[in-house]
């Protein structure tokens, strides 16, 4: 009986793992643009010292290396594909953040 690995198998394997990869960075992007939106826009509505606050919190969020705190958190909870999708949210939101919050004051709201 031939042993060897054909080209189909490897591509059929690619493909059945590429599906929770998939599904963990769709729905993480999809967290991550939420809490963005919503921050952003309350940012730059409300301006002021709230603006301030949340640009503050948004540049620590920046400062803090963000692939090891996402292996800590997602190590110390059950490693479960939801905690993974809501750590990788939770952390990714600032560029959207920054990229709202400045069209909302573009806009004069």
């Amino acid at each position: 009986m031939d042993k060897s690995v054909s080209v189909l198998d490897i591509f059929s394997e690619l493909v059945f793992s590429a599906r929770v990869s998939l599904f963990v960075g769709f729905f993480a992007a999809f967290v991550s643009v939420v809490i963005g939106t919503i921050v952003g826009m309350f940012s730059g509505y409300m301006r002021g010292m709230t603006d301030e606050a949340f640009m503050g919190l948004t540049d620590v969020i920046l400062i803090i290396p963000a692939l090891p705190l996402m292996n800590i958190i997602a190590a110390h909870t059950s490693p479960n594909i939801w905690n993974i999708i809501i750590v990788i949210g939770a952390l990714w939101w600032t560029s959207t953040m920054r990229v709202v919050r400045s069209r909302v004051l573009q806009l004069g709201w």
